[in-house]
C-alpha cells in the first residue's frame, strides 16, 4: 500500500457560491478528508494589469490550496482536470504567485510570462 492509496478515489464535491459568484470544488478522501480546493470567478471578468491594456480573464483562478501532508499526491492536477467539466473552466492569470507558476506548468493551459508580464505582476 503506498502514502496515495488511502486518498484515492478522489471525491469531489462542487458549489458555485452566489454571494461571491465563484465556484468553489473541494477534493475529498475516499474516507471524507477533507484534501483541497480550486476556486474562480463564475461570471466576472478580471481585469489583469500583466495580461496587457483592456485585457480581462474569463474564469480566473482565485485560490488554489492542497494540504501540506497531502501536496504531491496529485490533488491540485486532480481538481483541474475535474473543473475543465464547468462554466467557465478556470483560467490561469498572467498575475501569479510563484507557487501559482508552478501550479500552471503543472497542469496545463499554461503560457510562459514574459519578462514584462513579470515585472508588471510584481509592481
Amino acid at each position: 500500500m503506498t502514502a496515495t492509496d488511502s486518498i484515492h478515489p478522489i471525491q469531489f464535491s462542487h458549489e458555485l457560491n452566489e454571494r461571491t459568484d465563484k465556484h468553489v470544488l473541494e477534493a475529498h478522501s475516499a474516507g471524507g478528508e477533507f484534501l483541497g480546493s480550486l476556486s474562480w470567478h463564475n461570471t466576472r471578468t478580471v481585469p489583469d494589469r500583466a495580461a496587457g491594456p483592456n485585457e480581462v480573464i474569463h474564469g480566473a483562478v482565485t485560490d488554489v490550496g492542497v494540504l501540506a501532508e497531502h501536496r504531491g499526491k496529485g490533488i491540485a492536477p486532480a481538481l483541474w482536470k475535474e473543473a475543465q467539466g464547468y462554466s467557465p473552466p478556470p483560467a490561469h492569470s498572467p498575475s501569479r504567485t510563484p507557487d501559482g507558476e508552478h501550479f500552471a506548468r503543472k497542469v496545463g493551459g499554461y503560457r510562459p510570462l514574459t519578462a514584462q508580464q513579470v515585472a508588471m505582476a510584481r509592481a
